[in-house]
């Protein structure tokens, strides 16, 4: 998809750019118990580091997704289990500016658990419209859509989206979790258009979790 150009807004903090563009996809920090930082990079790594000395580095691990959506990474290191649980709800107890919404995190080591908060990175210039390009290896051309050229909007600090494709209005949730997008069920207006030459083709984000990067105002 093609970013169409327009004020910029949502964005991350350098710092916090300068983190997500060397691979973070999630930092959290607390100080219960000890004052405590953690960083996760979801392809990668996770470190945890707090001041009472504990410290750890260990290999990223797929997330198990409870009843209630928050997602928990399960480890061990030579100290017991660890888990790390990032809850889906707000986190009220830190600054919750327009960079990204904070969630609520604990690191459970051995029975021993830090609690804070949390936020996904992500790369800035995802936030705004991004019009259809290309589909699979097909360029599209403006001919082929009468009624304007399939778009996504997304807006990062509501978990927000919307759409057109091709035919009818597009909605519904989109979570940035680092270098993934968490979509929901996307609802659609129920429009009926004839000689449509690619039907539907956002139904494949549906309920999916999927990468994604940016090169050169292009949307992968």
């Amino acid at each position: 998809l093609y970013k169409i150009p327009e004020a910029p807004k949502n964005i991350l903090t350098p710092d916090l750019q300068n983190q997500f563009n060397t691979g973070i996809d999630f930092i959290a920090s607390g100080d219960k118990i000890a004052v405590w930082n953690l960083e996760m990079n979801f392809d990668d790594s996770i470190h945890f580091q707090a001041q009472n000395g504990l410290s750890f580095t260990i290999p990223s691990v797929r997330p198990k997704i409870n009843p209630d959506s928050s997602q928990s990474f399960i480890s061990s290191i030579s100290l017991g289990k660890v888990t790390i649980n990032i809850s889906n709800g707000n986190c009220a107890n830190i600054e919750n500016s327009n960079s990204s919404i904070a969630r609520q995190c604990t690191v459970n080591i051995g029975n021993i658990i830090y609690s804070g908060c949390g936020k996904f990175l992500y790369d800035s210039q995802l936030d705004g419209k991004w019009e259809l390009q290309k589909y699979k290896a097909n360029l599209i051309s403006a001919a082929d859509f009468k009624n304007g050229i399939p778009y996504l909007k997304f807006d990062i600090i509501n978990n927000a989206l919307n759409g057109f494709d091709g035919c009818n209005n597009l909605s519904g949730e989109a979570e940035i979790q680092g270098k993934r997008i968490k979509f929901s069920s996307l609802a659609s207006t129920k429009k009926l258009c004839k000689d449509i030459i690619l039907q539907n083709p956002f139904s494949v984000l549906n309920n999916e979790l999927v990468g994604y990067k940016i090169l050169d105002k292009l949307l992968y």
